[in-house]
């Protein structure tokens, strides 16, 4: 009976158990652990404010040592500017003392042109001495005055950081004022040349001048050659030279013309003595300044 009931409980029994091993019961613990996330301790007001301050004085600070290189290096280039200024000045005043001691000459030679153009209107000059004298002082010399670092200071907006104004107005005082006043008298001497060489064209036979008239140079270059070639037509000048006119209101015309040439010669000779003495004023006010 018990091997009976024991095979009639066994396949129950195996079934339940079957069972459970496919639908296995899933029994919740008691209590399950919960794992928490740490995401800092919240930040007060106080420590964002500071983290501001301290980013903000970075930020002003990096810009002020940045403003202040640009400022240094452009107080630098102001500095090789009015160094390039002062070597533009004395580069003017030689060509000032060039172009007067030739003026002053030449100024000299148009004083006994005059003379004998107005003998030769009474029918007493020397023809010969007419055309030397021509030939010798008949140009102005004039000054190409150097205004690179002015430009430089003035396009490069720098003119502005020079702090001495007094500095700055003596600047303008001599390129916009004595130096414009001496190229206005320079044009105007050379204005008053073309006048003279109009009437030097009727009156003057130029054909005896016909070898220096053929000679080629380069002007501020020594050509010994050349000064050979002009020294004898000079000196290869007849005695019996003629004028092509020598009616005497023509001779009194060209005397005029002649003297107008050396007047205006002779003003601007001033201007460019008026130019220089304010140039070595200047040298010195800068060097004096920039302490060079």
């Amino acid at each position: 009976m018990e091997e009976n009931e024991n095979n009639q409980n066994g396949p129950e029994e195996s079934a339940s158990a079957d069972n459970e091993i496919q639908n296995p019961k899933i029994v919740a613990p008691n209590k399950m652990e919960v794992h928490h996330t740490h995401h800092g301790e919240k930040k007060s007001w106080r420590t964002y404010a500071w983290e501001f301050m301290m980013l903000f004085l970075a930020v002003f600070c990096s810009f002020l040592a940045e403003y202040q290189l640009e400022h240094q290096i452009e107080r630098e280039r102001v500095k090789k500017y009015m160094h390039d200024m002062v070597v533009n000045l004395k580069q003017d005043t030689i060509r000032v003392s060039q172009a007067l001691q030739a003026n002053v000459t030449t100024g000299k030679g148009l004083d006994s042109l005059r003379e004998e153009i107005a003998l030769a209107a009474s029918g007493k000059g020397n023809i010969k001495r007419i055309y030397q004298l021509t030939w010798s002082y008949n140009n102005v010399n004039g000054v190409l005055f150097n205004k690179s670092a002015l430009k430089q200071l003035e396009n490069s907006g720098s003119l502005r950081l020079v702090d001495n104004d007094d500095l700055v107005n003596e600047i303008h005082q001599y390129y916009d004022r004595k130096v414009v006043a001496a190229e206005v008298q320079n044009t105007t001497a050379n204005n008053a040349y073309a006048k003279c060489i109009d009437l030097w064209e009727e009156i003057l036979d130029m054909s005896y001048l016909d070898r220096s008239l053929r000679v080629e140079s380069t002007f501020g270059k020594p050509d010994p050659e050349a000064d050979q070639i002009y020294q004898k037509d000079y000196d290869s000048l007849p005695d019996n030279i003629a004028l092509l006119d020598n009616d005497p209101k023509k001779l009194r015309l060209l005397y005029n013309r002649v003297a107008e040439f050396e007047s205006y010669i002779k003003g601007y000779n001033a201007f460019l003595r008026w130019a220089n003495e304010d140039a070595k004023k200047l040298i010195v006010k800068i060097q004096k300044e920039y302490k060079f």
